[in-house]
């Protein structure tokens, strides 16, 4: 059995997410790694000194970073997530949580009926995150890399509609109305400084940090397009590796 671990990745509100959802539909023997899933408990995210807000962005202080690494080591061991494993994804607001029909499209089909063809004992684990690049040893325990870019303020306004996050505890987070210009997006450039040239993930140019990285740019491609190349570029990995 080849187990094929796959960074999605990408800014809040990229579209990560209903890409792993659809990915999820498509790919025969798959499933969703939450990054969310690995955040502290609320009482531990810390404040941030300016605003007196907590701070659930900071790449160094919003994940766990050791138990998302023994998570990501037993799936490439066993093809499987740890049964003491517990998602909260479902704790979501709805316009969230039921982004992707189980209904599939003609595109859809297609894909699926193609990566069955290509797919012959492999399990497909799809990493869902904001900071799948960040941290060294989670980056090197990637196959596959993909990243979806949007400007900052697309970003902002599909950020501006959502309803909120949940956290582990079954809370929801609203996001205060500076919270993205002042925490968001500073997180986020200094989540990827050394995954794009000058730090600059608008532009998009990778730098030699991460290789292979395949990246879509979610203002330009419809979903069904990224989706199309992403699973072609996932299938052909597991083709030839």
């Amino acid at each position: 059995m080849k187990i094929i671990l796959v960074g999605v990745g990408g800014s809040s509100s990229s579209g990560k997410t209903t890409l792993s959802k659809k990915l999820l539909n498509v790919l025969p023997q798959s499933f969703i790694i939450h990054q969310d899933d690995f955040a502290p408990p609320n009482e531990q995210i810390p404040v941030d000194p300016t605003h007196n807000v907590q701070n659930w962005d900071d790449p160094d202080s919003s994940i766990e970073w050791d138990r998302l690494i023994e998570v990501l080591q037993h799936v490439k061991a066993q093809g499987m997530l740890p049964t003491s494993h517990k998602s909260h994804d479902h704790l979501h607001p709805p316009s969230q949580t039921n982004l992707v029909s189980n209904e599939l499209n003609a595109k859809e089909i297609a894909l699926q009926k193609k990566a069955k063809e290509m797919s012959d004992d492999v399990v497909y684990a799809l990493l869902d995150g904001f900071l799948c690049f960040y941290n060294k040893t989670v980056l090197d325990l990637l196959d596959v890399r993909i990243f979806l870019n949007a400007d900052k303020g697309t970003l902002k306004h599909r950020r501006s509609l959502r309803e909120g996050y949940a956290t582990a505890e079954g809370d929801v987070w609203i996001d205060p109305p500076f919270y993205f210009d002042d925490i968001v997006w500073p997180a986020y450039i200094k989540a990827h400084k050394d995954v794009f040239v000058n730090g600059d993930p608008e532009a998009g140019v990778p730098t030699p940090y991460v290789r292979d990285i395949h990246i879509y740019d979610s203002t330009k491609l419809d979903v069904d397009e990224i989706l199309s190349k992403a699973t072609i570029d996932i299938i052909e990995y597991s083709r030839i590796n």
